[in-house]
């Protein structure tokens, strides 16, 4: 039997309208040192009432933050990246146990991710390995993910890539835990029709972008190989222009949804703006002749992987 997969439809931007879930049961707890708190969860969409969805949910403090999470979700999938489907999820505060005392009120929204099964052997062959980073990091940059990811990381100013939000479900490598990403959101949301926080939101870079830094130390030649995954990228636009702009229909009866979903809509306007200006960023960081000396970690004379 075929694992019920989440509702699509076209035009793009209509696959969720709105991306809303539902908490099934009680979530479990993630184990490990994680910056929020997050459960494996099983949801529900109003489009597949019958089938619950297993996600990974996680509580974020700042609506914005929330937004910046499932808007980036959203935005990966019309860009065809190795990213998991995104959406909000409602949650009484008894099905999330262990929720910090922060979260006040008895209803919760989460953001959740399409849960993604790591592969059994990888992850035992890293547990409690001391060389268990490099050895995610070599296999990452093996694969086509860590080229198409660097391109990403660079749309979003995600300076939160370590190799701990990188996985491998024995077939392919995914990305995910994107709350750190566009720092100027909070500005951009609350004054979008601002030129000057428009701009700044737009040009914004974050500080590293540790994929690529992880990329380029390890083989050469990959500045053109990242660019073609920009121009990839770039051609997708049109379908997250559509996402972006049937987000701003979206809504809900209730208050505190429907400004979550509001600043979904504005997130991924903000991405969709950032796209034609990647491939300057992505120059100015990466491009031929001698990267600044902070993007290496050390030198490698291997060429690039087929």
């Amino acid at each position: 039997m075929s694992r019920p997969s989440l509702p699509d439809a076209a035009p793009s931007g209509k696959a969720l309208a709105p991306p809303i879930f539902y908490l099934a049961g009680v979530g479990a707890l993630r184990e490990g040192d994680h910056t929020h708190d997050a459960w494996h969860a099983r949801v529900v969409h109003p489009d597949l009432p019958s089938h619950s969805l297993g996600m990974i949910v996680k509580a974020l403090r700042s609506p914005v933050t929330l937004a910046v999470e499932v808007a980036c979700g959203l935005a990966a999938k019309e860009l065809r990246l190795n990213v998991p489907h995104s959406g909000l999820v409602i949650a009484h505060r008894d099905q999330i146990p262990g929720i910090d005392d922060e979260h006040i009120g008895e209803r919760v929204l989460l953001a959740g991710s399409h849960y993604q099964r790591p592969d059994a052997l990888f992850a035992e062959a890293v547990a409690d390995s001391p060389a268990a980073e490099e050895l995610i990091w070599s296999k990452v940059c093996e694969s086509p993910v860590a080229r198409q990811g660097a391109a990403w990381d660079e749309l979003i100013a995600n300076p939160d890539r370590h190799c701990e939000n990188v996985l491998f479900d024995g077939s392919t490598w995914w990305l995910f835990d994107h709350d750190q990403a566009l720092p100027p959101a909070a500005t951009y949301a609350s004054s979008e029709n601002d030129a000057e926080a428009r701009n700044h939101a737009i040009a914004y870079s974050a500080k590293e972008n540790l994929l690529a830094a992880e990329l380029m130390r390890r083989y050469r030649g990959q500045y053109e190989v990242i660019q073609t995954h920009t121009k990839k990228m770039t051609d997708a636009g049109k379908r997250l222009q559509a996402l972006a702009r049937f987000s701003r229909d979206w809504t809900h009866p209730d208050a505190e949804i429907r400004a979550v979903l509001e600043l979904v809509g504005i997130v991924l306007g903000l991405i969709h703006l950032r796209l034609p200006a990647l491939a300057e960023k992505l120059h100015l960081r990466l491009g031929p002749g001698t990267p600044p000396a902070d993007l290496f970690h050390g030198s490698s004379s291997r060429t690039k992987p087929s």
